[in-house]
């Protein structure tokens, strides 16, 4: 034991004077009200701990020297305290030591003594046992490393949204895994706070992400003004930075000091005035906002989560008004006046199927208007790949759509007969290529915003799922088809 310690006698009676203070329940007790409820970023905000630390070590430079630690095995013990003070499950998260958190020969050393039956003296020495295991995530982690360096110089921080694609790389994602992975070595832990201290908060990304762009605001505007309402900020903005200041005292004590830096202080929080001015105005600039990117986009539907206009989160909105409305079809069994207010701009706004079937049927409407057919006898020639994919698709499993979507294919030319005689008849077809053979039937394009012979019924017994749309969950593509008669060429 003392060989796989690799500590001496008097650090033997500290690591015991430790244990004691880390296995009292009052202890943990005290620790959980000094909290408040959230997780620490740094052993900074766990003074408690730190100066018990230096008290049974004898070591007065002691809390100083670990208070900056954010990462490692005492900061994951402090977080399982916070997040689960009780039961059986918190008590096992509570004493795991992840591999990452250990010496490494500590960690071959056991490795082995499990392997050979507990006897670690029956192991012959081998001090590269092991590595060629880390190379294949060492590389990983390096690759992603560079990726997030060149996203912190382009953007100022590493807040990126879980569904960010950065040079074909999965970056959010890759984020996202770290963050949420207790296991993180502290040198990779170290190196991705050289880009960004507040890559892995303990709040959502998503504040992270409205501070930077209140951070950047301040910073080009001058300041924020709260007395005056934030007067220089888009609305959605002004009313973040008004709901913090509302309750500024229930923040994490690091998101004040971070409020702090660009001028919301407990006196200005005090003194703010809200953003918004009336919730019929601001719901009537929006409708207007929603007008005008129905007049260049043709649609609603293709504005996604992540879609800004003239400086408003269009599509988060967007998203928000369908989940109100079908809160409120629920209880009153009839659309909302906000509803039937956006649907007057484009009657599937909120489809009953989901939005990625509404947006790829936009592609192939707006493919029509651009003076295109869709020949599905030869598998829709001069359409995307992904296009054409979608619109055999549609022909294959025609008769278990909604009536509604049947409508929508019967408007770009592909009614019931002419899809049912696709999808019994396949053709292999040429990206982009014209075909030759192929009898093309022009379809007449109408206006992409006027409503069908039936408009969509937006009760709510006909609701479908999928149509949230959020960049955390990502939409059911359709089924591919998968055809059985053999291809020919047109």
């Amino acid at each position: 034991m003392s060989r796989i310690r690799g500590q001496g006698p008097g650090n033997f009676t500290e690591t015991v004077a430790l244990a004691s203070v880390l296995v009292d329940e009052r202890f943990r007790r005290r620790l959980l009200a000094e909290s408040g409820g959230h997780l620490p970023h740094t052993l900074a905000d766990t003074p408690a701990l730190v100066s018990k630390l230096a008290q049974i070590t004898n070591r007065g430079w002691l809390p100083e020297k670990i208070a900056s630690t954010s990462a490692g095995p005492l900061l994951v013990w402090v977080h399982n305290c916070v997040r689960s003070p009780a039961g059986a499950d918190a008590a096992d998260r509570l004493w795991t030591l992840h591999m990452a958190h250990r010496p490494p020969p500590i960690t071959r050393e056991l490795q082995a003594a499990y392997r050979n039956g507990s006897k670690p003296e029956a192991v012959e020495r081998n001090p590269s046992r092991g590595r060629g295991l880390r190379l294949t995530p060492e590389q990983a982690f390096h690759t992603g490393l560079a990726h997030a360096r060149a996203y912190a110089a382009l953007h100022g921080h590493l807040a990126a949204p879980i569904g960010e694609r950065f040079k074909d790389f999965a970056l959010g994602r890759w984020l996202s895994n770290h963050r949420k992975s207790p296991a993180v070595p502290p040198e990779h832990v170290a190196e991705l706070e050289a880009l960004d201290p507040w890559w892995r908060p303990p709040w959502t990304v998503m504040w992270q992400r409205t501070y930077y762009e209140a951070r950047d605001h301040a910073r080009a505007r001058g300041g924020l003004r709260p007395e005056r309402g934030f007067p220089a900020t888009s609305f959605g903005l002004g009313e973040w930075l008004y709901i913090q200041c509302t309750g500024y005292d229930d923040l994490h004590p690091a998101q004040q000091r971070l409020l702090s830096d660009i001028g919301l202080t407990p006196e200005a929080a005090r003194a703010a005035r809200p953003r918004r001015k009336h919730m019929a105005t601001h719901f009537e600039r929006t409708l207007a906002g929603a007008r005008a990117f129905a007049r260049t986009h043709g649609t609603l539907v293709t504005a996604t989560a992540d879609t800004v206009h003239d400086g408003f989160k269009l599509g988060q909105w967007l998203a928000n008004q369908r989940s109100k409305d079908r809160a409120y079809q629920l209880r009153h069994g009839a659309p909302s006046p906000r509803a039937l207010a956006l649907s007057a701009i484009d009657p599937w706004w909120n489809p009953h199927w989901d939005l990625k079937w509404q947006r790829s049927w936009h592609q192939a409407y707006t493919h029509i208007g651009d003076g295109h057919v869709l020949d599905a006898a030869a598998g829709f020639p001069r359409t995307s790949s992904a296009l054409a994919t979608w619109l055999t698709s549609q022909c294959a499993q025609y008769d278990t759509l909604q009536p509604g979507q049947q409508d929508l294919l019967a408007r770009i030319g592909l009614a019931a007969d002419r899809a049912r005689s696709a999808a019994a008849r396949p053709a292999e077809r040429e990206a982009d290529s014209p075909s030759d053979s192929a009898t093309h039937v022009p379809i007449t394009p109408h206006t992409a915003l006027s409503p069908p012979r039936s408009a969509p019924s937006t009760t709510g017994s006909s609701w479908g799922g999928g149509y949230a749309d959020n960049a955390s969950t990502p939409e059911p593509m359709p089924t591919r088809a998968r055809l059985s008669a053999p291809r020919r060429r047109p």
